[in-house]
């Protein structure tokens, strides 16, 4: 029988990635490395939408208040020192994503939480889960788009063009479809309209797709 790997791989290439790999290492000598991974997850989200999304009706602040319940009930399994590295680990987690600040010429834009998934070594048969690599990803792009010739045809139309990629998980091929429209001079800001579900802190970094030139085109994030 296979063994399950548990260390962590050596070879990162973000400093930010590691540091939150080491949070969970030291983390995870106390409790399950993958439940602190997916508790960590877990209460991020449950952070980021109850102090961003809109609350009206009773029924949002009662989904509000049940959200705020199921955080409560996991942070309460972790001491003092380790709710500190989940908030560590949190600064990490957004100043990675800010890395891939779409202002940047320069950006190469992937999957943040999936690349730390693999360096953690997550992906194994244990666990049933494998992502396409964003390497892969942006060939398949590439390939795809060609010279961009015959969408140029489309956006002179148009303003943009449209893709629909309806489980796209963590967005990885999302991202290598503006990392091959960037590199033939796209402007992934304004003429794509994507469809798609996307992993809910993705949705947060990816500013560059949220809109479109067309103000009457509207992106849906289910």
């Amino acid at each position: 029988m296979a063994k399950r790997k548990k260390s962590m791989a050596v070879d990162m290439s973000s400093e930010h990635r590691k540091n939150i790999a080491k949070c969970i290492e030291f983390i995870g000598r106390k409790h399950s490395r993958w439940k602190v991974f997916s508790d960590f997850l877990a209460i991020a989200a449950i952070s980021i939408s109850n102090n961003c999304a809109p609350y009206y009706t009773d029924a949002e602040e009662k989904i509000r208040a049940e959200r705020e319940k199921r955080y409560l009930k996991i942070i309460g399994n972790y001491d003092k020192h380790e709710r500190m590295l989940f908030m560590s680990m949190f600064t990490e987690l957004v100043e990675e994503l800010q890395s891939y600040c779409p202002c940047k010429e320069s950006v190469h834009l992937t999957d943040v939480l999936g690349e730390l998934f693999h360096e953690l070594n997550f992906n194994d048969a244990w666990k049933g889960q494998f992502f396409t690599p964003q390497c892969v990803c942006d060939l398949m792009s590439e390939m795809t788009l060609g010279d961009g010739e015959s969408y140029k045809k489309i956006i002179a139309e148009k303003r943009y063009f449209t893709v629909n990629e309806p489980c796209c998980g963590g967005g990885a091929m999302i991202y290598g479809l503006a990392n091959a429209m960037n590199k033939i001079g796209f402007n992934y800001n304004k003429e794509v309209l994507v469809f798609a579900r996307l992993h809910f802190y993705d949705v947060h970094s990816m500013q560059s797709l949220r809109n479109t030139c067309n103000n009457s085109a509207e992106k849906f994030f289910e």
